[in-house]
């Protein structure tokens, strides 16, 4: 019901500028990244509607068009600079609500999983099973991705508290975000969060961001020393364990044999995901849904009509195997002219509100393309959707430019 209501949302939400800009007669704001996105939403809706079950195609197109769709919304909805200043304040308090939920959570136990298993901590553990406690964000890369940008947005944002107390609360929701990214205990989301954070500290301060490097460094010596001599066997398999990144390399040859057979894809929803509406999907003790059991990859790859592949943990592999080169391509286009459209806007960005907007974006894209090659966040709805509001913001800052309404 949470998912229906999510996409109902969203159409809604569409709908509505829609028919505002009919009702007004507003002309819409198209520009290169939006002509991708288009492409994209094609070329996706072709592979849904010729994917061998139509149903699951369809119930993953959802997160192909719907969520995206932001971009056109924050281009031609965000008609002054007022509006947009007025949505990231807006973020950055959805953000924060976030965080003290998932700090309040951490020491207090009060959330649902916790409930339902009836008190029992061992339940919470599992490979942190020293740790006594876990987050309700651990091991989830999705949620991570959320964290990530509200960090940035906290980092580069020194008008969100421009007073002492205001910059006293600023200094606290970092350092509150942060802990929740360690929370997470997603090395995909830590590594986000330093390329992220290392590109927009490059772009706002060069030494800064060189000495940033070189601590950086002294902090994986000490880690690695602390792991050989100090650290606990399940807090070492936590935060270090290789296997899962040998196992995301092995899908790479599976994906590529298939795509050889079918250059123009497998069509929509034959790689697994978390589907809510899959019959076969079911929960796990802590309320998580898992991938529908029979929906297996096969380790050999073969090529059979029922070979449905469980994951790739790669955005790009999982477009590339379902819509082929056309729907990669596509998305790739998209991702393209959103950086030369971001580069050109720093270079003729003076110094103020709207340069640190666009740093951040910067920051975004970094961290979003790391995410990309890790984990299948295309489908993880609420999270990514903050990455295609900052793209939207992106396309509407160029609007203002060239209409001539960028000042501060």
């Amino acid at each position: 019901l949470v998912a229906v209501g999510k996409d109902v949302l969203m159409v809604m939400l569409i709908a509505s500028l829609a028919g505002n800009h009919f009702l007004r007669r507003r002309s819409w704001y198209v520009n290169a990244p939006v002509y991708w996105l288009a492409l994209f939403a094609l070329t996706a809706t072709l592979a849904a509607f010729t994917a061998p079950d139509v149903m699951r195609g369809a119930l993953q197109l959802r997160f192909l068009l719907l969520y995206p769709a932001l971009i056109v919304v924050a281009a031609n909805a965000l008609e002054s600079a007022a509006d947009v200043q007025r949505l990231v304040r807006l973020l950055a308090f959805v953000g924060l609500v976030t965080v003290a939920y998932g700090i309040l959570q951490y020491f207090t136990l009060f959330d649902v999983p916790y409930r339902t298993s009836g008190g029992d901590v061992s339940l919470r553990m599992g490979r942190f099973d020293d740790m006594a406690v876990v987050s309700t964000f651990a091991s989830r890369p999705a949620f991570g991705g959320w964290l990530v940008a509200i960090f940035l947005l906290l980092l580069n944002f020194s008008n969100l508290g421009n007073r002492l107390s205001g910059r006293l609360c600023r200094s606290a929701a970092i350092v509150g975000t942060l802990l929740c990214v360690v929370l997470t205990y997603s090395r995909t989301t830590w590594l986000a969060l330093l390329i992220g954070a290392l590109v927009t500290l490059w772009l706002k301060d060069k030494m800064k961001a060189t000495l940033c490097v070189l601590a950086l460094g002294a902090c994986v010596v000490l880690f690695y020393v602390t792991q050989t001599f100090m650290a606990s066997a399940s807090l070492s398999e936590a935060a270090t364990s290789s296997e899962s990144m040998e196992v995301r390399l092995s899908y790479w040859p599976m994906v590529f044999r298939h795509v050889v057979a079918n250059p123009f894809g497998l069509g929509l929803g034959t790689v697994g995901g978390p589907h809510l509406f899959e019959a076969g999907a079911q929960a796990d003790a802590y309320g998580n849904l898992q991938y529908d059991q029979f929906a297996n990859f096969d380790p050999q790859a073969e090529l059979g009509p029922n070979n449905s592949l469980m994951v790739t943990d790669n955005t790009f592999l999982k477009l590339l195997v379902q819509g082929g080169f056309p729907l990669l391509l596509a998305f790739l286009g998209l991702l393209v002219t959103t950086i030369h459209l971001l580069a050109n806007m720093l270079r003729q960005t003076p110094a103020g509100w709207q340069r640190e907007l666009l740093i951040w974006i910067a920051g975004c894209l970094a961290a979003l393309l790391t995410i990309f090659m890790f984990v299948d966040f295309l489908e993880s709805g609420p999270p990514i959707a903050l990455y295609w509001l900052a793209i939207g913001m992106l396309c509407c800052l160029r609007k203002f430019a060239i209409a001539g309404c960028s000042a501060d």
